[in-house]
């Protein structure tokens, strides 16, 4: 029977069958942290591990009035850009029904 991955996950061959003699996780300054797994016939799996700093968002706000308006977006991550989408739509959506509703209360004064 194969193993099934995980939505994101990756099939590492070779493995199979392989006993582990141990695993180790040993952590440098400048070269990260390393994983190691060493199995019993000389051989080694090995993970770096490597810090990074990743800019989720830059923006330019105005912040005179004390609300911080968004002026101008130079970065946005992938989860930010779903976010506005979203936004946008539903943006889209309340003045459509806004508009719906001012035009239901005309459509009544005109009535009486």
């Amino acid at each position: 029977m194969k193993p099934k991955l995980g939505r994101d996950g990756k099939m590492v061959s070779g493995l199979r069958g392989k006993v582990v003699s141990y695993a180790q996780v040993v952590s440098g300054e400048e070269e990260g942290t390393y994983c190691r797994v060493r199995f019993t016939d000389k051989t080694e799996l090995v993970f770096r591990l490597v810090p990074r700093i990743v800019v989720e968002e830059v923006d330019l706000c105005d912040w005179k009035t004390d609300n911080m308006v968004q002026t101008r977006v130079y970065i946005q991550g992938p989860e930010t850009k779903a976010v506005v989408a979203q936004d946008k739509l539903f943006n889209k959506i309340q003045a459509q029904l806004d508009k719906e509703a001012r035009a239901k209360q005309r459509s009544r004064k005109h009535a009486k």
